[in-house]
Parts: structure tokens; C-alpha cells; sequence
């Protein structure tokens, strides 16, 4: 395939544009093609970059916008030069004050303990059109039930199938998934872990979000820390900015 055509699939794909089976057929030729997936992760890399310098540009524009109107401030300062300009200003400094003292001690409040950043924070992976949703007669139903909720009732399909020997590191977020949802951080650790173990780029860093979302419900704020700071500290990675949040809230 020409490098062109490959390069609208992999774009095709990060758009959710595929459907079910064209994303299936894409999914399964990078499992069997280690250039093909190579290929992919280093065009991810390179659109997340693009999409970085993007919001670069714009930082800069607004940093433009508020240097005009503080210009356009400095103007209106002059007419504050008189005794009811001076008592407004003191006026206004004196609320901002007591603004700046309510953030302070809000951002302190105990209420940002683990539990309840692991609340704030919580998404169940979404099971979109990308997925693996074949007709074969046992997939049909894991992804009604999955979006159905029905997490205790998937468990054991996708626990059957992995042991039956379909190693996708899609089923096994989803098996971590669903082992949150039912009180069992251990036990979704151990399928977040196998992804990390494979490196697989189109998982790797949701593994290591759940990973830390799932010491949070726990409560160990320092080894969630861990796997949030993996994130945070790539420029291209999946919930690096949610990541890069919790960390200054767990400060």
C-alpha cells in the first residue's frame, strides 16, 4: 500500500471516520504488520504534535488580546486621578483581595482528597465505532451490555474470551474497566499492566489514566501520582492536560 493511502487510514482511523469493520480490518492488519503498526505510532506522534503547535499559536494570539487591553487600561488610568476615581480603585483592589483569599483557601479545601478527584475524574472507556464488533454471535452482546452498563455481566465474556486466546489490548482495557466498575482495582491493574507490558501505542496511555484513576478510589494518592506524572510529562499523550489537573490538585 502506498504511503499516502496509509497515511488516510491512520487519519481516518484517530477521526473515528471508519466504520465497524473497516476499523476491525485496520486493527487486525497492525496486529499482524509490526511496520504497519511502527507506521502508525510515529504518524500519531506527528498529528498530536501538529495539534500542539495549533494551541501554541492560539496561546500566543491571546497573550496578543490581553497586552492590547491592558494598554487600552493604562489609557483609562488617567481618569482615575481624582479622590472618587481613588476610593473606587481602593474599592475594587479590597474585593479582588477577598476574591483571591476565597480561591486560596478553596484550593486547599480538604474536599480534593483521592476519592473524590477519582469522582470528579472517572469516565468508563467508551466503546465507540473503532472497537472490535464483529458478527461473530459472542461479540454482539459484550458491547450491548457494556454500553448498557452492565459491567458484572461482561466480565465474564471477556474473561472467557481472552483465556480462549484474543490477547487485544482493547479487551483487556475493557476487562480493567469493568473490574473498576465492580470494586476490583487489583484486578483491573493486572489488565491495565498486561497493555503496558505490550507498549501498545493506541493504549498505552488510557492503561496508565486507569492505572492511576484506580489508586485514587483507593486512596494512595502518591503511587496515582506516579502514572499521572508519566502523562503529564508527554507532550503527546492521551489526558495529559486531566492528568497534569490532578497532579496540582493533589499538591
Amino acid at each position: 500500500m502506498k504511503s499516502k493511502d496509509l497515511h488516510r487510514q491512520f487519519e481516518r482511523y484517530l477521526l473515528g471516520q471508519m466504520t465497524a469493520q473497516e476499523a476491525q480490518a485496520f486493527e487486525d492488519s497492525m496486529d499482524r504488520e509490526e511496520d504497519i503498526r511502527q507506521q502508525f505510532e510515529e504518524y500519531k506522534i506527528l498529528a498530536q504534535g501538529a495539534a500542539l503547535r495549533g494551541r501554541e499559536l492560539m496561546k500566543e494570539r491571546l497573550k496578543k488580546i490581553e497586552a492590547n487591553i491592558q494598554n487600552e487600561k493604562k489609557t483609562q488610568q488617567a481618569l482615575w486621578n481624582w479622590p472618587l476615581g481613588t476610593v473606587a480603585t481602593t474599592a475594587i483592589a479590597l474585593v479582588l483581595t477577598v476574591i483571591v483569599l476565597a480561591l486560596i483557601y478553596l484550593s486547599r479545601s480538604p474536599a480534593d482528597t483521592p476519592e473524590v478527584l477519582f469522582a470528579d475524574a472517572y469516565d468508563a472507556y467508551e466503546w465507540t465505532a473503532g472497537t472490535r464488533d464483529t458478527s461473530q454471535t459472542k461479540q454482539v452482546p459484550w458491547r450491548q451490555l457494556y454500553q448498557a452498563k452492565r459491567y458484572g455481566d461482561v466480565l465474564p465474556l471477556l474473561e472467557q474470551h481472552l483465556q480462549e486466546g484474543n490477547n487485544s489490548s482493547r479487551l483487556q482495557l475493557l476487562l480493567g474497566i469493568c473490574k473498576l466498575e465492580t470494586n476490583d482495582p487489583e484486578g483491573a491493574r493486572e489488565a491495565f499492566q498486561l497493555i503496558l507490558q505490550k507498549n501498545d501505542p493506541r493504549f498505552s496511555d488510557h492503561a496508565k489514566w486507569y492505572t492511576g484513576l484506580s489508586f485514587l478510589k483507593q486512596g494512595n494518592a502518591s503511587a496515582a501520582k506516579t502514572f499521572f506524572q508519566q502523562l503529564a510529562d508527554d507532550p503527546t499523550a492521551d489526558h495529559r492536560q486531566q492528568a497534569a489537573d490532578i497532579i496540582q490538585k493533589l499538591q
